[in-house]
Order: C-alpha cells, then sequence, then structure tokens
C-alpha cells in the first residue's frame, strides 16, 4: 500500500521526503476513520482504507500543493487541507505546523459532510463550498489515479489528464 499511495503523492510532483511524510500522515488519519462510511460498497478493509489515503492525498493537493503554510478564504482556511478552524477544535496556527493534525481535521470535516450529505462525492462537495453536493465539476474531476505534469515542465502546475481514475467512476 505504501509505495503506490507514495508513488500516488509523487505524481503531484513533491519531493521523496515530503511524499513519504504524506503517505505516512494519510495512512495514519485514514485508519482512525471509517472508510466504509466513503466507500460503502468496498468490502476489504485495507482496500477501503487504502482509498481513503488516496483521497486524502489527491484532497490535500488540491487544497494545498502538500504546502501547510497556505492560507486560503480570506485567511479562514489554513494548513495541509485548507480547514476552517472550528471552536474546541485545533487552531490555523496548530493545523499550520502539524500536517498530522491538518490532515486529521480535514478528514473529520469530510467524514461529518459524507454523513450529513449521504454520499462521498456530495460531502466533497460540502468540503469544498459548504453546501451538500456543491462544487459538482471539480468533485467529478477529482484524480485518485495522478495529475500529469504540464508540458513546460513546471512541475507546481498540473492539469486534469482524461485517461486517469476520476472520482466518478468510483462506487460511493
Amino acid at each position: 500500500m505504501f509505495s503506490a499511495l507514495f508513488a500516488l503523492a509523487i505524481a503531484f510532483g513533491t519531493t521523496d521526503q515530503r511524499a513519504a511524510q504524506i503517505v505516512n500522515v494519510a495512512t495514519s488519519t485514514a485508519a482512525k476513520h471509517d472508510a466504509h462510511a466513503w466507500f460503502p460498497s468496498e468490502r476489504d478493509d485495507d482496500r477501503a482504507r487504502y482509498r481513503v489515503a488516496a483521497l486524502l492525498i489527491v484532497w490535500a493537493f488540491y487544497e494545498s500543493s502538500f504546502d501547510p503554510a497556505v492560507t486560503g478564504d480570506g485567511g479562514k482556511a489554513c494548513g495541509l487541507m485548507q480547514v476552517h478552524p472550528r471552536k474546541g477544535g485545533p487552531t490555523c496556527e496548530q493545523m499550520r505546523r502539524s500536517a498530522w493534525v491538518a490532515m486529521d481535521e480535514g478528514a473529520r470535516v469530510i467524514d461529518e459532510s459524507v454523513r450529513r450529505c449521504g454520499s462521498l462525492r456530495s460531502g466533497l462537495g460540502a468540503y469544498a463550498t459548504g453546501y451538500c453536493g456543491g462544487a459538482r465539476k471539480l468533485v467529478e474531476r477529482l484524480p485518485l489515479g495522478y495529475l500529469t505534469p504540464l508540458a513546460n515542465g513546471d512541475r507546481k502546475s498540473t492539469r486534469l489528464n482524461s485517461s486517469h481514475t476520476d472520482i466518478s467512476r468510483i462506487p460511493s
């Protein structure tokens, strides 16, 4: 499982060291959450956790390009997963300093959104926009395989490749 997730993180153009850290954080976080709530058709526990970890890696790249110092939404969203701090939860500073804290909080928000919205796709839309089913085009195109670097060699810039496995083909 580690090697496939490592290859996924590397495909986004990150360093080996950063990819290993992201994979460790994602697999640890996936083990703490109910993977079957995200992927109810998945019967195998290990496979379900792998899919959650892969999704967390893809989502972290989408939200922050693996940069924990990034802030968004007018400074309200922060950390690897671009989460809005909540009362009683981790602060922006805590999420900026710790990929573990940020990814766990992001997974908690996804968990909550999936349960509230009834499906993974709808829950990811809520994560992105605040309402169930939001960001439909983004969520349908979200890759679980890889992003292809642009031809100009800019490893930070990416475009979606229609030949990859996308979330719209995953049973939810």
